[in-house]
């Protein structure tokens, strides 16, 4: 029996393709931290570290510079795919008072990114339902006259 190989001397395809997306996934620095992040969860992650950190001007600096830093790389939000995360998401920015006071919310990071994850999450909810992944699909409903 022949093994197949994908690269030079390597015979796990789902191995080889994970390694692979790992390595080209950018990080992005957090400004005023070392925090790094790369995905939504990873982001959460870093939020509750700066959020646990002792109340002081750098940590409100920071949690501000962490939600624009998200806001301005929205293809972490664009990209994500699992519908927990982004659920979770979704309530942290609801709950945790990043957003400010009504009347002072539009054009603010974390109304966009609140915007975005929720269209996100009803984007990947409703392909969940259809049972397909990006495709639109027309179903037609034909009436009988009476």
């Amino acid at each position: 029996m022949m093994l197949s190989t994908v690269a030079h001397n390597v015979y796990d395809v789902v191995l080889y393709r994970t390694q692979r997306a790992q390595s080209q996934r950018v990080a992005f620095t957090t400004p005023g931290t070392r925090i790094k992040w790369s995905s939504l969860e990873e982001w959460m992650v870093a939020w509750k570290r700066i959020n646990a950190r002792a109340a002081s001007m750098k940590r409100h600096a920071q949690r501000a510079a962490h939600i624009a830093a998200l806001a301005s790389n929205m293809d972490v939000v664009n990209g994500e795919t699992d519908i927990e995360t982004l659920a979770v998401v979704k309530r942290l920015i609801e709950r945790e008072n990043m957003l400010p006071p009504r009347g002072e919310r539009e054009g603010h990071p974390a109304t966009e990114i609140l915007q975005r994850v929720g269209t996100v999450l009803n984007e990947r909810r409703r392909a969940a339902a259809n049972g397909a992944v990006g495709i639109r699909a027309r179903k037609t409903i034909w009436k009988a006259a009476a």
